[in-house]
């Protein structure tokens, strides 16, 4: 899975083109909730999320994502967390994209706060002139102690 996950990141930072994506000068907000799920310890923490970002040309922009304790698995429970990265969109029709993000990120895991490499990959749905919905997946922490990674549905306002 995270081969996948990586490939189709890699992908759409490589391939994205000036097309029916989100246009330069287009920043964006965004909630969402994140569906954890960490290794070590085990367990399957949620989070809310919450976002913002700016595109420097069309379909390349920068992000950053703010992860908040809100749901706890028993005793495993992500406090905080941030990521910022570098998103390339790919448009596949009018109102469907396939986005890639890669970038640096620091967790407050059980045992102590990680920071290193993050990426992730999801698809976006036009929702309106100014509105999208977002699912995505995006590794936080990877290394050899814990994965965490989380699955999620947010809703983005562009402003033009």
């Amino acid at each position: 899975m995270k081969k996948i996950v990586s490939a189709a990141c890699l992908a759409a930072v490589v391939t994205a083109t000036p097309a029916l994506a989100a246009e330069k000068g287009t920043t964006w907000l965004e909630a969402g909730w994140a569906f954890g799920n960490l290794d070590n310890p085990s367990g399957s923490p949620s989070n809310l999320r919450l976002g913002a970002g700016f595109y420097f040309v069309d379909n390349i922009a920068a992000e950053v994502q703010f992860l908040t304790a809100a749901q706890a698995d028993g005793a495993v429970k992500i406090d905080s967390g941030y990521g910022v990265f570098a998103r390339g969109e790919f448009p596949m029709s009018k109102n469907i994209n396939l986005f890639g993000r890669v970038g640096y990120t620091n967790i407050d895991l059980p045992g102590g706060s990680k920071s290193g490499f993050g990426y992730g990959a999801g698809l976006s749905f036009g929702a309106g002139e100014k509105m999208t919905i977002d699912a995505d997946y995006t590794i936080y922490q990877n290394d050899s102690s814990s994965t965490f990674g989380a699955a999620t549905i947010a809703a983005r306002y562009l402003i033009k």
